[in-house]
């Protein structure tokens, strides 16, 4: 019904009591380590969609130094069908946010808020922001 495991001793030489487990008990330091099934695949496994054809490092390599080349010839094609650049889109998209920042600020200052340095360089800075917004969307 149980066994004993035998004290061990100590690297400076002092003893381990010995003590009593149960029949079939495993220590922890004993059983395997549980690991997720999608650990336990293979690491080149490809997703059921992908193509099962592997790539070589070349073709991979070909691709990753093309990437800057193609992303330049995207917003060159945009800019030119009248649109604007994904980099110009998240500035406006910025800006606008700092000015309902601005906004929020001009609020509190009406409701008698004092306001911190930070906030009244932002509050100086509406007519550069409301200048940048306009030169963007003008493109």
């Amino acid at each position: 019904m149980s066994e004993t495991v035998q004290g061990t001793q100590r690297p400076d030489g002092t003893w381990r009591k010995s003590y009593k487990v149960r029949t079939g008990y495993v220590a922890l330091e004993d059983r395997p380590k549980y690991v997720v099934p999608q650990r336990r695949a293979p690491k080149n496994a490809l997703v059921n969609s992908m193509d099962k054809t592997p790539i070589s490092q070349h073709e991979k390599h070909v691709v990753e130094s093309n990437k800057p080349k193609y992303d330049a010839l995207v917003d060159q094609l945009v800019v030119s069908l009248g649109g604007m650049s994904m980099e110009d889109t998240k500035r406006l998209r910025s800006l606008k946010k700092k000015l309902r920042q601005i906004e929020d600020i001009e609020t509190k200052l009406s409701n008698g808020t004092i306001l911190n340095n930070d906030q009244m360089a932002k509050l100086k800075s509406k007519d550069e922001v409301l200048r940048k917004i306009n030169l963007l969307e003008a493109k």
